[in-house]
C-alpha cells in the first residue's frame, strides 16, 4: 500500500486529478484493502474516487465503469461510508458539476431509492442524497 500511495502521489505531480491511470491505481488500493485487512469503508472510498474518474473520462455506458461499479457492489451493506447508493450518487456529483442536470437527477434518484431501502428516510446518507437534490432542481431554477 505504500508503493501505491507513492505512485498516486507521483501521478498526481505528472498528470491531472481525472487521468484514466490515477483511476486504475486507486481500484488496486481498493482491492488491497479488502483483499488484506478488510478495510471497507476505506475500499469503498477508493472505488469511489475512481468511479468519478472513469465517469468523467469515460462516460457511464464504457466497460472501465462497470468494472468498478461491479467491484463496489460486492462490499457489504450498511458500512459507515455509506456505500449504498454512493456510485449513483458520486456520479450525480460529476453530472451536476459539468451541468448536466436532468442527468444528475436520475443518478440522484437511484442513490435515493437505494438509501431509502437500506436506510430509511431519516438517516444522514439519505438525506445528503436530497440535499444533492435540492441543489440540482436550485440549479435549474425550480
Amino acid at each position: 500500500a505504500e508503493l501505491l500511495s507513492k505512485a498516486v502521489e507521483i501521478q498526481l505531480m505528472n498528470s491531472r486529478e481525472d487521468h484514466p491511470d490515477l483511476a486504475k491505481i486507486y481500484i488496486t488500493m481498493a482491492d488491497l484493502l479488502l483483499k488484506n485487512q478488510s478495510k471497507f469503508n476505506d475500499a469503498a472510498e477508493f472505488y469511489d474516487k475512481a468511479l468519478t474518474i472513469r465517469m468523467k473520462v469515460f462516460g457511464e455506458g464504457h466497460s472501465f465503469f462497470g468494472e468498478v461499479l461491479q467491484k463496489k457492489s460486492e462490499l457489504p451493506l450498511g458500512l459507515e461510508h455509506s456505500s449504498t447508493g454512493s456510485p449513483y450518487h458520486c456520479i450525480g456529483n460529476v453530472l451536476q458539476d459539468q451541468g448536466k442536470f436532468n442527468d444528475a437527477m436520475q443518478q440522484y434518484q437511484k442513490a435515493l431509492e437505494m438509501k431509502l431501502k437500506a436506510y430509511g428516510p431519516d438517516h444522514s446518507s439519505t438525506a445528503s442524497t436530497y440535499h444533492r437534490i435540492g441543489d440540482v432542481l436550485q440549479d435549474q431554477g425550480k
